[in-house]
């Protein structure tokens, strides 16, 4: 088949999709989503912010135009939408004639109520959370549930020296901060080695360091402040002993980093008591914490207890074998052709 994908270049997800729809032997056109705000000059973003909301339409029009030029270049038989964050109804529209996926990676609460008027117009709708099955059920839709796996540079790294004990790999909200400073002073206070990846603070004003420095006097030590890619992302996790999951609050369903940290057999520990599914279990796959202190206690244990860490780890690793990217994207377009 002819596919045409649509998605986000952060994170390297959508290179993973491309890569495993190539391999199925499927024709594949990468069309990028980069949103106005992410990819305006500062002088814009500043102008924009100031009331020029032109800036943002003629940028959005211009990847607009580009995307239904590309429709219309080649002869598709299907379009999918990664996460989906430039789509509208009017666009949509447009695209009436093309079969269509589209590939939830957030809640669909996420973004506001708008997203409920794009599901009439989909083929099939992959959700990331599974509460958003009986939300998308009443529209009479192709519904499934498939939270992104683990892409190839997380699979098979084997055992390595494990020279980091705590890991985090994300962006910063509220509760990872105040969890992850927390951890970060008993690490410190015990020799612990911790290692955190992600855009903490905007690197471009020294101020922005020292106010985040202020904030979280330990965590800063930990922080290697940018954003990593997929390789960088599965090294880190291949070194790391443990490695801490911490789910939005606005999430109820096993984020893509925990696929991805089995995989790469490090042990996880992960804030699981409030999902609406799990796949794995508890004191058999990974580590359960319900607070700071549950999860200092816990990690005092498991950083001691080296065994017992280990038997989990590769337990998680082996029922995990089933949630690679590529058996995501055989189902998400099984019975497509």
């Amino acid at each position: 088949m002819k596919i045409l994908v649509s998605g986000p270049v952060n994170y390297d997800y959508s290179q993973y999709i491309v890569q495993e729809i190539q391999s199925l032997g499927h024709t594949v056109f990468f069309y990028p989503m980069k949103e106005f705000y992410t990819s305006c000059s500062y002088i814009e973003r500043k102008a924009y912010k100031l009331g020029m909301s032109s800036l943002k339409d003629k940028y959005d029009c211009k990847w607009e135009n580009g995307l239904l030029e590309k429709c219309a270049e080649f002869s598709l038989d299907i379009t999918i939408f990664l996460n989906g964050m430039m789509l509208h109804v009017g666009l949509l529209q447009k695209l009436q004639n093309y079969r269509k996926i589209w590939w939830l990676w957030d809640a669909l609460e996420r973004g506001g109520q708008s997203k409920y008027s794009w599901i009439p117009f989909f083929d099939r709708i992959a959700v990331f959370e599974h509460n958003d099955i009986e939300k998308i059920k009443p529209y009479g839709k192709d519904v499934i549930c498939l939270p992104l796996g683990y892409s190839s540079p997380f699979a098979g790294t084997g055992e390595t020296e494990r020279d980091i004990d705590i890991s985090f790999i994300g962006m910063p909200d509220a509760k990872r901060l105040q969890l992850l400073e927390c951890v970060a002073e008993t690490a410190w206070k015990n020799n612990w080695r911790m290692y955190v990846a992600g855009e903490w603070y905007d690197t471009r004003w020294p101020w922005k360091k020292l106010k985040f420095a202020k904030r979280y006097p330990h965590l800063i030590k930990c922080i290697h402040n940018e954003i990593v890619s997929a390789q960088e992302a599965a090294a880190i996790y291949a070194r790391s002993k443990i490695s801490v999951n911490i789910n939005t609050d606005d999430h109820r369903s096993f984020n893509p980093r925990s696929f991805e940290i089995m995989a790469a057999g490090a042990m996880m520990f992960y804030d699981t008591k409030n999902l609406a599914d799990n796949p794995f279990k508890a004191g058999e796959d990974y580590c359960e914490f319900c607070s700071c202190e549950d999860l200092l206690e816990k990690l005092h244990y498991y950083l001691e207890h080296e065994k017992a860490r280990k038997t989990i780890a590769m337990h998680g690793q082996k029922n995990n074998e089933g949630n690679s990217l590529h058996d995501r994207v055989v189902k998400l377009l099984n019975g497509m052709e």
